[in-house]
């Protein structure tokens, strides 16, 4: 309580020797305008605020929606509760020369399908800057003519640009069928190459992936990590059909898959088998 009633007298004494100038109605119309386009211009996200726009100083100047939504094609793919707009330090007094910088969503439901799926990987290509998109306490809604296939749940989702590595960068904890699991996905812009790390410690599964993202049909490379065994193979995806071959030289296999018609074919090529591995596994 002691600590509560310190931070709060602190606050107001700071607020009141600094005198921040509230907006009027119409100055925060324009602000919120100022705000959507900036996000819309820097990272490609169609924001549109419902409600109202609260200015906060703490931790860092912001100013926070409480309802908000995300548009694509017209269309809403997302409701979010809570929403936080992080600005320079520089010109915070200054409303009418505002700069947008890190943007944290809060209880986010997104519903999309396959299409809508290239929000998560425009955010990729998006120009290099110094702030981040973080998403929290979430869950993505996907479906399929209308008809809900799975819930994903979202702990955090965080979108940032790696200065050292020159890439941008997707982190995320996620949750589905109650199987948590962790993705990185990593946009080499110079290079052309789209880096994928999968994990899920309940399944002991890691999927390691590079993608050349430059040629029309795409080609990579997947490493497969299951119950300590590892798997290499090579494939390459286009619009109608995936064709894969193995790595190893001892027990190799390919095959391909037709999309539509859907049609899988797979080839095995074993030196030695043992009855006793394919009874326990």
């Amino acid at each position: 309580i002691i600590k509560k009633l310190f931070r709060k007298n602190t606050k107001e004494k700071i607020k009141n020797k600094i005198d921040i100038p509230e907006p009027n109605i119409e100055t925060k119309f324009l602000i919120q305008s100022e705000i959507e386009n900036q996000i819309l211009k820097k990272y490609n996200i169609n924001l549109k605020i419902q409600k109202k726009i609260k200015f906060g100083l703490f931790p860092k100047p912001h100013f926070q929606a409480s309802n908000s939504s995300i548009l694509r094609n017209n269309n809403s793919i997302a409701d979010i509760s809570n929403l936080k707009v992080f600005i320079s330090n520089n010109n915070f007094f200054n409303f009418n020369q505002i700069e947008v910088k890190d943007l944290i969503l809060k209880k986010v439901n997104f519903e999309i399908t396959k299409d809508d799926l290239a929000f998560f990987f425009n955010l990729l290509k998006n120009e290099p800057n110094e702030n981040e998109i973080i998403i929290k306490d979430s869950n993505i809604f996907f479906k399929e003519n209308d008809e809900l296939l799975f819930i994903n749940k979202i702990e955090k989702y965080k979108f940032f640009y790696d200065s050292k590595n020159l890439m941008n960068v997707l982190t995320s904890n996620n949750e589905i069928f109650n199987v948590p699991f962790k993705l990185i996905l990593k946009n080499d812009k110079f290079n052309k190459k789209l880096f994928v790390d999968f994990k899920s410690k309940k399944f002991r599964l890691t999927i390691n992936n590079v993608t050349n993202l430059e040629e029309e049909i795409k080609k990579g490379i997947l490493d497969i990590l299951l119950l300590n065994k590892s798997t290499s193979l090579d494939y390459k995806i286009n619009k109608n059909s995936l064709i894969y071959s193995s790595n190893d030289n001892q027990n190799n296999f390919e095959g391909k898959i037709d999309f539509k018609p859907f049609y899988f074919k797979a080839d095995f090529n074993y030196e030695g088998l043992s009855s006793k591995n394919i009874l326990n596994d």
